[in-house]
């Protein structure tokens, strides 16, 4: 999925950690080539083909996606909506009825988080840099412009499937390691540390079951492993993309101007 949802798996990974502790595709044909990929940069310009072409990277302004999370074996469900209005406005909720509730956004400049389990903050650091990255669409047409080096490792083994390994270094120097198939192209692995209010937690996800929406192909189930050996599962169920969104949406909760403002205030105290 080349981190598409990378926002959506974070919190769905939070959740699943403190839940945890707490209970203690489509039109698109599949494209097969024999031709043999040596570059990082080719690999994701074949994804980036097999999943809508650059032009319609290039097309975004806005992408809503709502869907179902689950933790395996312990009967917890729930419903997760991430919005996106470029160039700097994204909305993530989380609810699990009756168990917890997490909201993260970015407005501008502010990123932020309020949760029943962790209380309102300002998000910084790696954890803001995460959530920054899913505004910005050039990762996927021009990955060389926005991280700082790429690599390609080889083929890898990927639950039978021959794939290609390949080895993203970001700006902050957090590494991914994204598998594609050799075969269609596809994402099929992506094994990463996210940065939480619950400290850096190793993920490995595993999108699958392709489908199209608005003309691009997109992973609807991803299957998350998360340290202990947790399961996540995450259903998409709707992707609109440049449909029209009410900006009022992305405005700070009032906990969260608190914060702002007192964050101001202690800025000019120095």
């Amino acid at each position: 999925m080349h981190a598409r949802i990378k926002c959506f798996q974070l919190v769905a990974a939070c959740l699943g950690l403190m839940l945890s502790n707490n209970t203690s595709n489509y039109l698109f044909s599949q494209t097969d080539t024999t031709e043999k990929l040596s570059s990082a940069e080719q690999v994701l310009a074949r994804y980036v083909e097999v999943t809508g072409g650059v032009e319609k990277y290039k097309a975004i302004k806005s992408m809503k996606q709502t869907g179902k999370l689950s933790l395996a074996g312990t009967g917890i469900e729930g419903e997760v909506e991430t919005t996106i209005l470029l160039p700097d406005r994204l909305l993530i909720k989380a609810d699990i009825p009756g168990v917890a509730n997490e909201t993260q956004g970015i407005l501008g400049d502010i990123v932020w988080s309020d949760s029943t389990m962790t209380g309102s903050r300002i998000v910084s650091d790696g954890e803001a840099d995460q959530m920054r990255m899913e505004l910005e669409i050039r990762r996927f047409y021009d990955p060389a412009a926005v991280h700082k080096s790429l690599e390609f490792v080889g083929e890898s083994e990927i639950n039978g499937e021959t794939c290609y390994e390949i080895k993203i270094t970001r700006q902050n120097g957090s590494i991914d390691h994204d598998y594609y198939s050799v075969e269609t192209g596809l994402q099929v692995k992506s094994k990463s540390k996210s940065e939480s209010v619950m400290g850096s937690i190793e993920i490995e996800s595993f999108p699958a079951e392709y489908k199209e929406f608005n003309g691009m192909k997109f992973p609807t189930r991803v299957t998350q492993v998360l340290p202990n050996n947790l399961k996540m599962v995450i259903t998409i169920e709707s992707i609109d993309i440049n449909q029209e969104i009410d900006p009022e949406i992305f405005e700070l909760p009032d906990q969260i101007k608190r914060l702002v403002e007192k964050q101001v205030q202690d800025r000019d105290k120095q």
